[in-house]
């Protein structure tokens, strides 16, 4: 139970089918090998995050600590936090979009911001027009969804990933113009890529955007969430395409990850 609480990232290899590395909150990285990779991870990463451990995440490549202003078993100060949002919203031109993007992902919790709320002051920033903006910044400077690599697209899913899981970024699907549109588009087209590590990314995300992370959430913007996603039926089709791509090797263990997905989002589909 102590080692599931103290792990940081699953790193799942494309260059390997049978490696991974686990990250740990104090620094140390062990490496592994399995046949069933997919499916020991989907037992790991479910263990993790039954012991109470949310910030753990799934990903390509190895997080860069180089990038992150503190350890990375303590949460980075309210200012950080500000400051990488402002980041994505005004990236000088001196940095690419994608850096600014890995930066925010390796300064910010997966179980999303831990100052998402505007405090009580003159001149207290406002938390919910900052995480609006870094999402509309998101989608907007996301760049060629047909060329992007994967390893940039993935890192995209999960800074959208974080930002919704705050009450201001969950509230913005359904408020913020235009973004269910543009999240639709880029949940499809990332899926039409067929590669099991974009895939788990992108519905990690949209089981984000059903079950609300923050605390004293509104059951009835939970219900709203639930309907626009469900409103579709292509989507919901082309939602569940990897799905059927796997359902003949189900125990092979090839695309465990994602059958561990889709099956938590047909549960919160079922809680309406």
């Amino acid at each position: 139970m102590v080692m599931y609480v103290q792990v940081f990232a699953l790193i799942r290899y494309t260059n390997d089918p049978q490696r991974f590395s686990i990250e740990y909150v104090n620094g140390i990285v062990r490496k592994y090998s399995a046949t069933e990779r997919d499916a020991l991870l989907c037992s790991i990463l479910d263990g993790v995050r039954a012991s109470g451990n949310r910030d753990i995440c799934v990903k390509m490549t190895r997080t860069n600590r180089g990038q992150r202003l503190g350890p990375l078993h303590l949460p980075v100060e309210e200012e950080v936090e500000s400051q990488y949002l402002k980041y994505l919203v005004n990236t000088p031109p001196s940095v690419q979009f994608h850096e600014a993007v890995e930066k925010f992902n390796s300064n910010v919790a997966y179980s999303g911001l831990n100052h998402a709320v505007s405090s009580e002051g003159i001149f207290s920033e406002n938390k919910e027009k900052l995480i609006n903006g870094s999402l509309t910044a998101l989608l907007m400077k996301e760049g060629d969804q047909n060329s992007l690599p994967n390893d940039r697209l993935e890192e995209q899913f999960h800074a959208l990933r974080r930002l919704v899981a705050s009450k201001a970024g969950y509230e913005a699907f359904t408020s913020l113009t235009n973004f269910r549109e543009i999240v639709g588009k880029k949940v499809v087209r990332a899926l039409r890529r067929k590669d099991d590590g974009i895939s788990h990314a992108c519905v990690d995300f949209l089981c984000a955007l059903m079950q609300p992370m923050h605390d004293n959430y509104d059951l009835r913007q939970e219900q709203m969430n639930k309907s626009s996603l469900l409103s579709s039926k292509p989507f919901l089709e082309m939602v569940l395409e990897p799905l059927k791509t796997h359902v003949g090797e189900w125990g092979s263990g090839t695309g465990s990850q994602l059958h561990s997905r889709f099956l938590h989002i047909c549960c919160l589909s079922s809680l309406q």
